[in-house]
Order: structure tokens, then C-alpha cells, then sequence
């Protein structure tokens, strides 16, 4: 392979990281999950949310970004997110104040985590901002290489996602020795306390972005008709 540029790889491994390192909807998911269900329930979680970074990824590299800035799009997905984190946090304050389970954690419960964690990236507002217009910008600011280059790029980007997600789950794995019992019950409240909070601020948004609309609508009506 001729136009193999390590630098770009290592640039893409970072840049994934970079996105997936801040505190967010999927790291608090994650860290309940992991206290709750150990390695396997976290890592599972964080591969979801990397196969709907994946998504975005591919949709920037269609040229995608234009419909980020529309307002109807955002306004789906800023309710959808909302939908979403509110179902997450009310179920992680449930599980709060649940009895406590006994022994592992079942199968279909980890099959689960994958699902959330797709569920949640892909209803994120900020996560696609981030791809669609900070990755679509880089692209475009750059000469594309072969399809095999810019294939190697895109697993970059993902490797950088999975490295997070793993040593993070490793992490609670061994953490979930110190958070047992009571320990355990505050991190689910505060995690569902966060998620709610996550999915109030997307309605907010949602409607801010609706109430303008229709005025601006209502004005563009009487223009046309004078």
C-alpha cells in the first residue's frame, strides 16, 4: 500500500478517543451498567455506541452534513433523545430503589447493553454534530487518499472509541468490588438523576427550536401574500 500515512492513523485512533472520553450520556450509562454487571455490561454498551459512531462516520463521509443544519431533523432528534434518556435514567432510578438482585446478572440483561448503547449515540445531538460537522470539516480539509487509506481511517476512528470503552470497563470491573450494596444504589440514582437531566435539556431544545420556527413560517406567509 503506497499512500499508507501512519500519522493520519494515529490521528484517527486520537480523534476517537477525543469523542469518546468526555462525560456524557454514554459514560454514565456505562458506569452504572459496569458497577451493576461488570465488564462484559459495560464494554457491550460502549461497542453499541461505537457501531452508531460507526454510522455517522460513513454518513460524513457521504457528505451528509447539510441535513444536521435542518431544522425539522434536529428537532426529531432532540425529542428522540430526550425519549431516550428518559427511559434510561427512569430505569436506572428504578433499579436504585429495586431490591437487590441476587448473584449475576442475566444474559438478556448484557444483550440489552448493546441496544442502549446504540439507542443512545445515535439519538445524540451532540455526537452528531460532532461527526457529521467536525469530521465532515477535517475531510474536506484534507486530500482524500485510497479506498483502503480512508477504510484503515474509519477502523482508527472506531479502534480509538473501543480502546475507551474497554478501559473504562476494566475499570468498573475491578470498581465494582468498593461499590457494593448502598455504594451501588448511589451511583444507579446518580446515573438516572444525570440521564434525566440529559433528556430534559434535548426536550428543551427541541422546543426551542420548534417555537421559533413558526413565527419565522407565519412571517414568510405574509411576505408572499403581500
Amino acid at each position: 500500500m503506497t499512500d499508507l500515512q501512519p500519522g493520519l492513523l494515529l490521528q484517527g485512533v486520537v480523534l476517537g478517543l477525543s469523542i469518546a472520553a468526555p462525560i456524557g450520556p454514554v459514560n454514565v450509562a456505562m458506569i452504572q451498567r459496569g458497577l451493576g454487571q461488570g465488564f462484559a455490561g459495560a464494554f457491550l454498551l460502549g461497542l453499541g455506541s461505537t457501531a452508531a459512531d460507526l454510522l455517522y462516520i460513513l454518513l460524513a463521509y457521504a457528505g451528509a452534513d447539510p441535513l444536521s443544519h435542518q431544522a425539522w431533523a434536529r428537532i426529531l432528534l432532540f425529542a428522540a433523545g430526550a425519549l431516550v434518556m428518559g427511559w434510561l435514567g427512569t430505569g436506572a432510578l428504578r433499579a436504585a430503589f429495586a431490591a437487590a438482585p441476587e448473584g449475576e446478572p442475566g444474559t438478556p440483561e448484557r444483550r440489552s447493553a448493546f441496544v442502549s448503547g446504540f439507542l443512545i449515540t445515535i439519538v445524540n445531538p451532540m455526537t452528531i454534530a460532532f461527526w457529521l460537522g467536525i469530521l465532515s470539516a477535517s475531510l474536506a480539509s484534507r486530500p482524500r487518499g485510497s479506498v483502503a487509506m480512508e477504510a484503515l481511517y474509519v477502523l482508527a476512528l472506531a479502534l480509538g472509541c473501543v480502546l475507551w470503552c474497554f478501559a473504562l470497563s476494566l475499570a468498573l470491573h475491578f470498581g465494582r468490588r468498593v461499590a457494593r450494596g448502598p455504594g451501588l444504589r448511589i451511583v444507579s440514582f446518580a446515573a438516572g438523576v444525570m440521564l434525566v437531566w440529559f433528556g430534559l435539556q434535548f426536550a428543551w431544545k427541541a422546543v426551542r427550536e420548534f417555537v421559533p420556527a413558526a413565527p419565522a413560517t407565519e412571517a414568510a406567509r405574509m411576505t408572499e401574500g403581500g
